[in-house]
């Protein structure tokens, strides 16, 4: 479920646990994604899996296509090649830090904070290594089946943490994010345009985070 500025605090259960999408929420992954979704889709077609590409959903698309495979064996290593693919690109990757690092690590002192992406395990560590960022957990696209809109992520760190969903808000910038959220019960803060609930930059939600703590 979103929640707004304007109903902060309105009876809800107090939150320990904060969720936060990677790219585009707490750094920008720059890299050249055109040429990345057209290999994908080449992927896709040359394996003749069954994906309706629409917007954001091209990469995400492919690997719940293959969770869908009955064929366990050839799903395994068509999603090892569909990674191998995404990875080397985010290799190329440079990462620029969105979110203040002060305000990230005062909320770390307020919170359990982890990080649910469809990116790999690799980008994420090595941009929160460059930025001396830290978190209680991270799951990636290679710790997971099905990737957000799934809610598959977001129940695996909430049976990890022994949180309950109304205890647990995730911060993002998608309508994949929001989406998993929803899904999975647990209360959303968009970042960006576009979304329910939503502040203009990560450091704006943050604050209104911390504020709503004190």
């Amino acid at each position: 479920m979103a929640i707004s500025a304007d109903k902060k605090g309105s009876g809800r259960a107090p939150y320990n646990l904060v969720i936060f999408d990677f790219d585009r929420t707490l750094a920008k992954l720059e890299l050249p994604w055109d040429r990345l979704k057209e290999e994908v889709r080449a992927f896709v077609t040359r394996e003749s899996l069954n994906v309706s590409f629409t917007g954001s959903n091209t990469i995400s698309g492919g690997y719940t296509a293959l969770a869908e495979l009955t064929d366990r064996k050839r799903a395994a290593a068509l999603r090892r090649e569909l990674s191998e693919l995404n990875d080397r690109y985010e290799r190329m990757a440079t990462i620029a830090l969105l979110v203040d690092k002060k305000l990230y690590e005062v909320l770390r002192k307020k919170y359990r904070v982890v990080i649910i992406s469809n990116n790999g395990k690799a980008v994420i560590f090595r941009g929160m290594k460059e930025h001396g960022l830290a978190a209680d957990a991270i799951i990636s696209r290679d710790d997971v089946t099905r990737l957000k809109p799934n809610k598959e992520g977001i129940e695996k760190v909430l049976a990890q943490f022994h949180t309950g969903p109304a205890n647990a808000v995730f911060i993002g910038d998608g309508t994949y994010d929001e989406r998993a959220a929803t899904a999975a019960g647990v209360d959303f803060i968009g970042v960006g345009s576009g979304l329910q609930s939503s502040y203009a930059t990560i450091n704006d939600a943050l604050r209104a985070l911390l504020n709503e703590r004190k």
